[in-house]
């Protein structure tokens, strides 16, 4: 009597399982989500805060966009060049721009530049409206992302106060622009994407304020239609704009 085989021997326990397979085929895409999520997140975070730091006329947000744009570009040509790049170049790349982003993320979080700013000298309370002068019109008027909205918005003519506060997370401004044209139809720089000044009647402006900031703006208008506009490149495009009228 010959021996036969088992035709089903048992498994080794060496084989992986079921669970085994199947982890890195799920892992791959969890990873890869994750790791977009942290970009995402993480740049549009310092993009933001970056926004709100000016040198000149320009936002430091500007140099940031270049520089991701060259880093992404250096990184495709230099794979593209190389028909075989080693593990460790590969992982060095990713792990540049995961420290990069993840620090990057945790400054702009934790940095306060702009929030005690505008309340550190009046010990955190907000910073008190001058009083209003006898014939003066107080206007309560509120910038947030990304809206401009103006407390009323009809006003009699002559002298008026404009009590300017920014409570938005980033940066904005004000122009007061007497015109006719509709609020989101002012013209627009040679960028598209801010009010060219100098085709339109700007009768008063702020400076930039900072998030938790506040100005005070008293100025003489006369009857007539007026914009009130965000002009930092942008924001009036985003909806920073309201109608303003003067009887």
């Amino acid at each position: 009597m010959t021996d036969t085989k088992d035709a089903n021997p048992p498994p080794s326990d060496d084989a992986p399982d079921a669970g085994e397979r199947l982890a890195l085929p799920l892992l791959i895409p969890v990873i890869a989500f994750l790791f977009a999520i942290l970009i995402i997140y993480g740049l549009s975070r310092i993009y933001l805060e970056l926004n709100d730091i000016t040198i000149g006329t320009v936002t430091m947000a500007t140099p940031l966009a270049i520089g991701v744009s060259l880093y992404i570009l250096f990184a495709a040509w230099y794979m593209a060049s190389n028909r075989r790049v080693p593990m460790w170049q590969t992982t060095s790349i990713g792990m540049v721009a995961v420290v990069a982003v993840t620090g990057g993320a945790i400054w702009a979080a934790v940095d306060d530049r702009g929030e005690g700013e505008a309340h550190a000298a009046n010990g955190g309370e907000p910073t008190p409206t001058a009083p209003v002068e006898e014939g003066q019109v107080l206007i309560g008027l509120t910038e947030t992302d990304w809206v401009v909205s103006a407390s009323p918005d009809s006003i009699p003519a002559g002298e008026i106060t404009f009590a300017v506060s920014n409570e938005g997370n980033i940066g904005h401004n004000l122009r007061i622009i007497k015109t006719d044209l509709p609020a989101d139809a002012l013209p627009l720089d040679s960028t598209g994407l801010a009010v060219d000044e100098g085709a339109v009647n700007v009768v008063a402006q702020s400076p930039e304020l900072r998030s938790g900031e506040t100005d005070e703006i008293i100025t003489t208008l006369e009857a007539g239609s007026y914009v009130l506009i965000c002009n930092i490149a942008g924001h009036y495009d985003a909806g920073m704009n309201a109608a303003f009228t003067v009887q």
